[in-house]
């Protein structure tokens, strides 16, 4: 999944970051750029940053720093940020379990639009096979 940006109002995706990548502070530092970058192009609205990760076999404490600055670019865009752990190690090779999960995660949303009554029943995806 890594790093789906989307509108919280519509569903429609804003873009989609570290498609490979489970480790929290590389994908941090990457949408830290992204929300730089983007802070005087793209529209405030109400967004959300949902980051998929998973542990650090070799970690021993700390992580990465969300400072002061990119809270307020965050907040200057309309951005919520969701931190959503997965089972696994970010050393894993999880990309495929990874893109199931990030499916079925669009397709809950989509559903509950749909019950909304934003937009038609989505299909549903194929079920996300267990982590090893």
């Amino acid at each position: 999944m890594p790093i789906l940006i989307f509108n919280n109002d519509t569903g429609d995706d804003v873009d989609f970051l570290c498609r490979d990548e489970w480790n929290l502070p590389i994908q941090v530092d990457e949408l830290q750029k992204w929300v730089r970058k983007s802070v005087n192009i793209i529209e405030h609205g109400n967004y959300i940053a949902d980051i998929g990760f998973c542990w650090r076999r070799n970690s021993s404490g700390g992580g990465p720093v969300i400072d002061c600055e990119f809270m307020k670019d965050l907040l200057n865009i309309g951005v919520s940020l969701h931190l959503s752990e997965y089972p696994g190690f970010s050393d894993e090779d999880e990309s495929a379990m990874g893109l199931k999960l990030y499916e079925n995660m669009k397709y809950s949303q989509n559903k509950m639009s749909a019950q909304q009554g934003d937009s038609p029943e989505p299909a549903s995806p194929e079920p996300a096979s267990p982590a090893r």
